[in-house]
């Protein structure tokens, strides 16, 4: 199943965190901590380019901090262009969350879609 979210501000967006899927717990014995992102597409539907970074975000677990990893680096997007990332990755949700960064300044409109 696809998920979509909409980027309109240049900000850090969390993109998938824990809290978007069921997660292995003391409560939910089937849940699972790590999610398959086959591929993700990010649209650029405003009519500037866009700069936007892809990130997994290191959480702190008790003691235990998590390194960030960047997946793409800034990758500038031009206006009415889809880029589209399809090297498969998992995240394990306990330990990180997908982020995308969008750097361009005013009002960046962005769609995201994660299959």
């Amino acid at each position: 199943m696809s998920i979509y979210k909409t980027l309109s501000t240049p900000d850090t967006h969390n993109i998938v965190v824990a809290g978007d899927y069921l997660v292995n717990s003391s409560t939910n014995r089937r849940g699972s901590n790590k999610v398959k992102i086959n591929s993700l597409s990010l649209t650029n539907y405003d009519t500037s380019n866009a700069t936007v970074q892809v990130k997994l975000d290191g959480l702190t677990v008790g003691s235990t901090t998590h390194p960030d990893y960047v997946l793409y680096g800034y990758i500038t997007i031009p206006a009415g262009v889809t880029l589209v990332l399809d090297k498969p990755f998992s995240i394990n949700l306990l330990t990180h969350k997908l982020q995308v960064t969008n750097t361009t300044s005013g009002t960046a409109k962005i769609t995201v879609i994660i299959e």
